[in-house]
């Protein structure tokens, strides 16, 4: 069975063992802090900062703290808004895509971002010897699969920048949906003076150069990270966190009483115990939240009796999955019709 499955992410004050759970409205501690600081669990060491190094979502957490895409996400209704593009436009039929950049974004270290920063990492990210985990998703950029396969070059990629603030990205074919793929950091621009001098060491706190509302401030593996906020980032007035602490924490009781104890702020649903997450559900502090995945079971459809789509189609009638959704799992997950599932952007007409 794959797991792509619709589940629900819990942002919790605090929180308190099953055995003594509290008549209170809330789960636990609930604390005013002196400081705009944010303590938050993070499931797991990130294995790199490096947008075309990993694919995990505690890296994602922090990589896109740190470099801001061509959009970003609007909290509310997920759907692409502007970040370091001001503006775009689609081109014959979203065959071609034209991005056009703010002029006072800045890396940490004062350079100006510019397309010619987007082309490059584009460049990198495909490049096979870069060998990067999400570089399907650049596979709609013209010619990315062959460059990706060895049988082009890079710098054929059908990404250019027209002048320093704008990018045009030419498909493979016309893709009206590609807009809402630009927040994903495979799509991050990357300063490419400091990754050739320092390589695989460019993301440590002394070497990283980023772009978005935090800068690196401290990595300790297996301990924590802490971000800060960026002073030169273009929209740092609507930036309130001073501060934020991400914690590697993927033991589910350690998560457990340091949400009772007041000592983290945040925390997804996966370090939660299925036993008590529907009396958690029920408290003030709890936000609930689609986590865009589909759970699937993969048949070989050449094989007999599943050739028939008869069966296939009497096998899908037969399974109950509203009971495994609410009786079975009971985290908020809600029973799949198809593949894409329910609150993403544009759903059901995607």
């Amino acid at each position: 069975m794959h797991k792509v499955k619709t589940a629900i992410i819990c942002l919790l004050i605090g929180i308190i063992l099953p055995a003594c759970i509290s008549a209170s409205a809330y789960f636990g501690k609930i604390q005013t802090r002196k400081e705009q600081v944010v303590y938050y669990s993070n499931a797991a060491e990130p294995r790199s900062l490096d947008p075309h190094k990993t694919a995990g979502i505690p890296e994602g957490n922090i990589i896109m703290s740190l470099i801001e895409r061509l959009t970003d996400y609007d909290p509310k209704t997920l759907e692409p808004r502007p970040a370091i593009a001001e503006r775009w436009e689609a081109v014959d039929h979203a065959k071609k895509w034209v991005f056009y950049l703010r002029r006072n974004a800045l890396w940490s270290d004062k350079h100006p971002v510019t397309a010619h920063d987007f082309v490059w990492a584009w460049q990198r990210g495909i490049d096979p010897k870069t060998a990067t985990p999400y570089a399907g998703l650049l596979y709609y950029v013209k010619n990315g699969e062959a460059i990706s396969q060895g049988k082009m070059s890079p710098k054929e990629l059908g990404v250019r920048a027209i002048d320093d603030y704008t990018l045009e990205v030419e498909m493979e074919r016309p893709t009206a949906f590609f807009i809402k793929m630009t927040p994903h950091y495979v799509f991050s621009p990357l300063p490419s003076w400091t990754i050739e001098k320092w390589g695989d060491k460019w993301t440590t706190p002394e070497n990283i150069v980023s772009c978005g509302p935090f800068k690196l401030a401290e990595h300790k593996p297996y301990n924590q990270v802490v971000l800060v906020k960026n002073p030169d980032y273009w929209d740092a007035a609507n930036v309130k966190l001073d501060k934020a602490y991400f914690y590697p924490i993927d033991d589910n009781p350690t998560n457990v009483n340091l949400y009772k104890a007041g000592e983290l702020d945040t925390m997804q649903s996966g370090s939660i115990p299925l036993s008590f997450i529907k009396t958690l559900r029920k408290k003030k502090d709890y936000v609930g939240g689609a986590f865009f995945t589909t759970c699937y079971f993969s048949i070989n459809v050449k094989r007999k009796p599943l050739d028939d789509v008869r069966v296939r189609r009497a096998l899908n009638m037969a399974i109950d999955k509203a009971a495994i959704t609410d009786k079975l799992i009971g985290k908020g997950d809600l029973p799949a019709t198809a593949l894409v599932p329910p609150g993403l952007a544009g759903y059901p007409k995607v």
